[in-house]
């Protein structure tokens, strides 16, 4: 960076160098304008010295291109070194954890990791199991268990069907107030309307 900054001070030292002369140039034309017609002489030396400054100022513009393109160089070469440190230290932190970490070392954790899985799974099945007289009863013995249940709810289910007893009784008789030949003037209206819907 140090030299970065000392091509920066140069390239302003030869850009003041430049605004000078180009001064110089400006005068000289203003000469040779003023002695046009007059002193060919003097208008011949304003026009030598013309020349002369503006090749100074042509090379004060090349020296500066020159030193720009340094500076641009070695910013490249500033960054690409800093991206080379970079990578540099991936590498080394690469290796530095590969040592530390070898295939049989993954491979020892691995197993390592199976065995205490293995053992949460052998200890959760023996939390799981049946405990006291739960633990007695055979899934065939639950089996005909339920299966003589479903036999007492169907044979609950059809005596509460088929038995006489929940009906109410069949009333005998004819009620009181009415006969087999008595029949209403709104059951012989009813018949009538029935028999007219018939005929039409």
């Amino acid at each position: 960076m140090n030299a970065i900054s000392t091509l920066n001070e140069s390239i302003e030292r030869l850009s003041k160098r430049a605004m000078f002369i180009s001064k110089k140039v400006d005068a000289c034309k203003s000469e040779a304008l003023k002695a046009r017609g007059k002193d060919k002489r003097k208008a011949l030396q304003a026009m030598r010295r013309l020349k002369m400054y503006q090749r100074e100022i042509e090379r004060v513009e090349n020296t500066r291109f020159n030193l720009c393109q340094q500076i641009a160089s070695l910013e490249e070469a500033t960054v690409n070194t800093g991206v080379v440190n970079a990578m540099q230290g991936g590498v080394t932190a690469m290796k530095r954890l590969a040592a530390s970490h070898t295939a049989e070392n993954v491979e020892d954790l691995r197993d390592q990791i199976q065995e205490q899985t293995d053992d949460a799974n052998e200890i959760g099945n023996l939390l799981s199991e049946p405990m006291g007289g739960a633990a007695d009863l055979l899934p065939d013995d639950l089996e005909r268990e339920y299966i003589d249940l479903l036999r007492d709810q169907e044979d609950v289910v059809e005596e509460a069907v088929f038995d006489p007893s929940i009906f109410p009784p069949v009333p005998s008789g004819i009620p009181a107030g009415e006969s087999d030949n008595e029949v209403s003037t709104e059951d012989l209206e009813a018949l009538e309307e029935l028999e007219r819907e018939f005929a039409a």
